[in-house]
C-alpha cells in the first residue's frame, strides 16, 4: 500500500465467517526504511444475522422476502418444529423473495441463513454461512367449502357443497 493518506485501508478479500484474525501495521518509508510493526489485533468476523423481511400466506403458498448484500440464501421449511427433517432452498443474491407452493394444509416451520462464498485462492472451495434466523411458524388452512344448496326437512338437514383438495373430514 502507498498512499494512505485517509489512514484507512480496505480489500476486497471475502472473509471467511465466525473466524478470528489477527490484524498488524507497519509503516514502509522509501529512503529510510520499516518501522516496527503495531500491536497485533484480535478481529472476529461473523456475516450479519439474517431474518425474513415479510412472511406471507396466501392460500397453499407461503411467500417470503428479505434483504440481503452477500452471494444468497439457504431457504429451509419443515412441518416438524425442530426442523428435523426440512426441504431447503439455496438461492442466489439477485432473489429476494421465494414463494413455496401448492402446501397441503398445515403448520409449517421457516428458516434462513445468508451464505458468501470465500475466497478459493485462500480457503479452498468453500462457503460461508450465517446463523440460522429464528424459525417463523405459520399455518396453512383449508379451503373454505362452496356450499352449492341446502334443504331442510322437519327431522332433517342436508347440505350439498363443492369438495375441498386435500381435505380429510367436514
Amino acid at each position: 500500500i502507498s498512499d494512505l493518506t485517509n489512514n484507512k485501508y480496505a480489500t476486497d478479500l471475502v472473509l471467511k465467517s465466525d473466524t478470528v484474525y489477527y490484524v498488524r501495521v507497519r509503516a514502509d518509508r522509501p529512503g529510510i526504511g520499516q518501522s516496527a510493526w503495531s500491536s497485533v489485533r484480535e478481529l472476529k468476523y461473523s456475516l450479519a444475522s439474517c431474518k425474513f423481511d415479510t412472511v406471507e400466506v396466501a392460500g397453499h403458498d407461503i411467500l417470503m422476502s428479505w434483504t440481503s448484500q452477500y452471494d444468497g440464501c439457504e431457504i429451509q421449511y419443515s412441518e416438524y418444529s425442530d426442523l428435523s427433517v426440512t426441504e431447503t432452498f439455496k438461492l442466489t443474491k439477485d432473489n429476494t423473495t421465494h414463494t413455496i407452493k401448492d402446501l397441503d394444509p398445515g403448520t409449517y416451520h421457516l428458516r434462513m441463513r445468508f451464505y458468501h462464498d470465500v475466497d478459493a485462492l485462500f480457503y479452498g472451495e468453500q462457503t460461508n454461512y450465517s446463523k440460522w434466523s429464528p424459525i417463523i411458524t405459520v399455518q396453512v388452512k383449508p379451503d373454505i367449502p362452496k356450499m352449492e344448496s341446502a334443504v331442510i326437512e322437519p327431522t332433517k338437514f342436508t347440505a350439498y357443497f363443492s369438495p375441498v383438495d386435500k381435505v380429510t373430514g367436514y
